[in-house]
């Protein structure tokens, strides 16, 4: 195909690149403080666990507990141990050791994007490694699969517009789940007082 190369991951642009992710990136593994020092008061800050990044907050906790890891809101974080896999943004508190904070290295910054970065994360060509290589039954590891994980890497402005793209996309989905959410809500009241005569046929108006 004109314009393209083959690759160890397939056909991409003849002016993208092919890098292992550890070249580029740092995958900081959080640290773990123990049920004892989790609390469901507030009390601390938030205490982010694999869990929460596959599902969102449902079950989150707190921690008091001073020796942790931290990340911030446009922080990438992804899990390697449980969810292997799952990736997230947006959260601020610690986190815990099944759960990596991914840094772009210091002389990789002008050439890969955070925005890109967070996207290439949840592709296929990552994914499908991070599944390969997992091990486990009853708690699932992947870390050894960092080794392995190739992502390509097209010139930086090009990322930036990739992403700007997926970013607009993501948005308009997460505006679709709130309002399938809302929908799916109204429903279970609507068969509820229907079903119990609370609301009288000649009540509704659609």
């Amino acid at each position: 195909m004109s314009g393209f190369k083959e690759t160890e991951i397939g056909l991409i642009p003849e002016d993208w690149e092919v890098v292992p992710i550890l070249d580029c990136c740092m995958f900081e593994r959080g640290t773990e403080v123990g049920g004892k020092n989790y609390n469901s008061e507030g009390k601390g800050v938030p205490f982010i666990r694999v869990g929460n990044i596959a599902k969102g907050l449902q079950g989150l906790v707190y921690t008091t507990c001073k020796k942790v890891k931290l990340c911030k809101e446009e922080d990438i974080l992804i899990a390697l141990d449980g969810s292997p896999g799952a990736v997230a943004r947006g959260w601020r508190g610690a986190y815990a050791s099944g759960i990596r904070k991914v840094l772009i290295k210091p002389n990789w910054e002008n050439k890969l994007s955070y925005d890109y970065l967070y996207f290439i994360l949840q592709h296929p060509v990552v994914q499908d490694v991070i599944k390969t290589y997992t091990t486990g039954v009853t708690i699932l590891h992947a870390s050894k699969s960092l080794q392995y994980i190739k992502i390509p890497l097209p010139p930086l402005e090009e990322q930036r517009k990739i992403a700007h793209i997926l970013r607009v996309v993501d948005k308009k989905i997460e505006v679709e789940k709130r309002r399938k959410e809302v929908l799916e809500n109204l429903f279970k009241t609507m068969l509820h007082k229907l079903m119990t005569g609370e609301i009288r046929l000649k009540e509704v108006d659609l």
